[in-house]
């Protein structure tokens, strides 16, 4: 995000007061409208240098300047709160008449796209794990793993498992994995005998087609779980667990303490839970130009215009009190971002009010914690 504004104010004495209000269409950075005040020359000036206006205008010219800011934030404002309402409503009505159907907001045949996503999302797990524990990532390798919400494809599994994780399971309400093609999981088996595999690539590929079958028949080594009901505990034996995974999964629980209830009863003890969280509004044009709009509505709207897998705008301090409460510890909240200051200030007001703290700013982070 960048300043939405672009004011110039020239410092010489008074000529005469031009007022330009310039509208422009919303661009990546998220500017909705620009507007320059122009009077006299060339350099700009600090705003406490700005002279006031004529007599007359009945205040001064810093004033003038504070107040059309001030218009300009309300009208942005508004209209973005309007822009989301229209996206909720358009969300609600497309899972309505279609469910839940896109993982990510590309789609499963641009292999190479997909591939280096897997890739990179369970590189950015391991150096997580690797700097929360400060041991090296072959503390892996033998080990069991679960993956909540896995999500489009299992090329995140082979990967894991190329590295000598020594089964892995994925728990999951909709069974969109299994719609992924198979010449994306053979381009992946490429890459990963291009990168290098402690296991066969042979093993990898029996181990693929076992787990996308029924649970039952699924080999030991890859276990993919669909349960509408997310039952983790159903899904896996108690204290059974060494590291728990996710990315971008927690923000859709409809029921983040269950899930994280479970998540202690399969986990044995000190087991590491690396979950990546996406706190930033989903609908994919709005996240790039008001990332917050989500925290612009009262409880009773979204609700009323929820659906099921909607980010349930759970903050970051709630996840830290439930992990803490459900017998995990050392919970550390790294690599966090952050939204921009002048964005932040500029929408906190017209935030509901449980969301206008500072917490709210944080966009993305990684937790990290150890079952005790």
């Amino acid at each position: 995000m960048h300043d939405f504004r672009d004011c110039v104010l020239w410092s010489t004495p008074w000529r005469g007061c031009c007022l330009g209000l310039q509208f422009a269409a919303p661009t990546a950075s998220g500017s909705l409208l620009s507007w320059r005040l122009l009077r006299g020359e060339e350099d700009a000036p600090q705003m406490d240098s700005v002279p006031p206006l004529p007599p007359g205008y009945g205040f001064s010219g810093y004033e003038f300047v504070h107040w059309v800011i001030s218009i300009m934030d309300r009208i942005w404002n508004l209209l973005y709160k309007a822009l989301g309402l229209a996206f909720l409503v358009l969300g609600k009505a497309k899972h309505h008449a279609a469910g839940y159907g896109r993982a990510r907001s590309f789609s499963s045949s641009d292999f190479e796209r997909c591939i280096d996503y897997d890739v990179r999302v369970v590189d950015e797990w391991l150096d997580a794990l690797e700097k929360y524990t400060c041991e090296t990532q072959a503390q892996i390798v033998g080990r069991s793993v679960l993956e909540l919400g896995p999500g489009a494809d299992f090329g995140v599994p082979l990967y894991l498992l190329s590295k000598g994780v020594e089964n892995y399971c994925a728990v999951d309400a909709y069974p969109l994995a299994l719609e992924a093609p198979s010449e994306l999981h053979d381009a992946m088996l490429e890459r990963i005998g291009r990168i290098g595999t402690v296991v066969p690539i042979s093993a990898l590929r029996k181990a693929l087609t076992g787990g996308q079958g029924d649970s039952q028949d699924a080999t030991p080594m890859l276990r993919y779980v669909v349960k509408e009901d997310f039952d983790i505990a159903a899904a896996c034996d108690p204290s059974s667990i060494d590291f728990v995974f996710s990315q971008a999964a927690f923000e859709h629980f409809d029921d983040v303490e269950a899930v994280i209830r479970q998540v202690g009863q399969v986990a044995r003890s000190g087991a590491r839970l690396i979950a990546g969280i996406d706190l930033q509004t989903h609908a994919r044009w709005l996240r790039e130009r008001d990332p917050l709009n989500i925290y612009r509505f009262s409880e009773r709207t979204y609700k009323l215009l929820g659906f099921r897998s909607m980010p349930n705008r759970v903050p970051c301090s709630e996840y830290r009190r439930l992990l803490e409460k459900h017998g995990w510890k050392d919970v550390q909240i790294r690599n966090t971002v952050l939204a921009e200051d002048s964005y932040f200030e500029r929408v906190r007001d017209s935030l509901e009010a449980p969301f206008r703290k500072d917490e709210t700013r944080l966009l993305w982070f990684v937790v990290c914690a150890t079952r005790s």
